[in-house]
């Protein structure tokens, strides 16, 4: 996967497959802070700490998490899930059945 990144103020656009997509800084912000967490995981303090210096609200948390899940759906299948207290970034597993399996 090939990704080009082009910044405008504070919007950012990813290149993938010849389409161009404009992502927030903030969204590419939580993304890296993905990339560089232990086992790509975040606590909601641990963004709110990062992006908003501890003054975010939930309901922005919810909707950074939502515009990343929303950049990741057009330009890879990484995904996003909540476990317990944590949100992960994950690579789905896909398991496909055998063919000559019945």
């Amino acid at each position: 996967m090939k990704l080009i990144f082009a910044e405008t103020d504070s919007l950012l656009y990813i290149c993938y497959k010849e389409k161009t997509h404009q992502v927030q800084l903030q969204t590419i912000i939580l993304l890296k802070l993905f990339l560089c967490a232990k086992d790509y995981r975040l606590t909601a303090e641990e963004m709110n700490k990062k992006l908003w210096e501890g003054k975010g609200t939930s309901s922005q948390i919810h909707a950074a998490i939502h515009r990343l899940r929303e950049a990741l759906k057009n330009v890879s299948s990484l995904i996003v899930e909540k476990e317990d207290k944590y949100y992960c970034l994950k690579m789905p597993h896909f398991i496909e059945k055998n063919p000559t399996e019945a």
